[in-house]
């Protein structure tokens, strides 16, 4: 999945809701639902998945940002050895 950008769970899950939302969204509209089904609660879940999915997704980026940001960034100890071998060496 990594190919697609979907590199952690919440970006998976949030696409995967998106779709899903998408479905239902073309299933009412094309599709008219059956009498049994009430439109209601197909709309209500159309809407309710789209929002959370546009949520998990916003999150799953912001996690994705965070961790790029944390490799670039060299970690305290390595910062530490940095000036003790500076220091050393003059």
């Amino acid at each position: 999945m990594s190919r697609f950008g979907f590199t952690n769970i919440y970006l998976q899950a949030g696409a995967l809701l998106i779709l899903a939302s998408l479905g239902c969204f073309a299933w009412i509209v094309f599709f008219a639902p059956p009498s049994n089904i009430d439109p209601a609660w197909v709309t209500w879940f159309t809407s309710a998945s789209f929002l959370a999915g546009l949520l998990l997704y916003a999150i799953g980026r912001v996690v994705g940002i965070v961790r790029s940001r944390g490799d670039a960034r060299p970690s305290r100890d390595a910062r530490q050895n940095s000036k003790t071998q500076t220091t050393a060496e003059s």
